[in-house]
Parts: structure tokens; C-alpha cells; sequence
């Protein structure tokens, strides 16, 4: 499975992305990327692999995404249902964020399998 994650700022700063997948108990996988740089309107994309365990396909696996103010400070956006399935038949999940300029906030933009 390959998560994708696109995030794009109204106006230039830096943030932290955080992705995680849940197996409706606690993380199975993780990946975040502190520090990074954001231009105005411009689209920076991360993502996660991972490979589900034989049991996957009896667990409901969740993605969830976080964005950041840099070293995990202050909490921008939180989604925390991207994506839910049981079955991992979709190979790749994508998300895509813009932070506001005037709240400081993330929204999101959409998302797809």
C-alpha cells in the first residue's frame, strides 16, 4: 500500500507532515517529515509504503494524516479517518492538503483510491 500525500501552503513557511496507518488498535506504520519548506501555492508530495500483514485482510486499517507547525509543535490539521478499508484492494491512497493564509489552518482538498 502507498499513501501519498500532497500538502501545499498559501503562503511560504515551514511545517511538519505526519502520516500514520492504524490497524484499529495502534500504529503499524509511521512516517513524518519535519522541517520542510513551502512556497507559496506550491504542491510538495510525501509518502508511506507499507505491506500489510497475511492478517490484514480480517482488520479495518485506517490512514490518518497530520500537519504540523515544525518539531511537532502546534497541531494545523488533523484528519484522522483519510482513508478506511478491510481489504486493501485499493493500492494507493492520496490526500491532498492547502494551508490558509489568513487562519493558518490545513483543509482538505480531496481524496481518492
Amino acid at each position: 500500500m502507498n499513501v501519498i500525500v500532497s500538502v501545499s501552503a498559501a503562503t511560504a513557511r515551514a511545517g511538519l507532515v505526519d502520516v500514520e496507518i492504524l490497524d484499529g488498535v495502534q500504529n503499524v506504520a509511521q512516517r513524518f517529515w519535519d522541517s520542510q519548506s513551502f512556497s507559496d501555492g506550491q504542491p510538495r508530495a510525501y509518502w508511506l509504503t507499507w505491506t500489510a500483514p497475511p492478517q490484514a485482510r480480517t482488520a479495518k486499517y485506517t490512514v490518518r494524516i497530520g500537519v504540523f507547525s515544525v518539531h511537532w509543535g502546534t497541531l494545523l490539521h488533523w484528519n484522522g479517518r483519510v482513508w478506511e478499508d478491510h481489504s486493501f484492494t485499493s493500492p494507493v491512497v492520496s490526500f491532498a492538503a492547502v494551508w490558509g493564509s489568513a487562519s493558518d489552518d490545513v483543509r482538505a482538498a480531496g481524496v481518492s483510491r
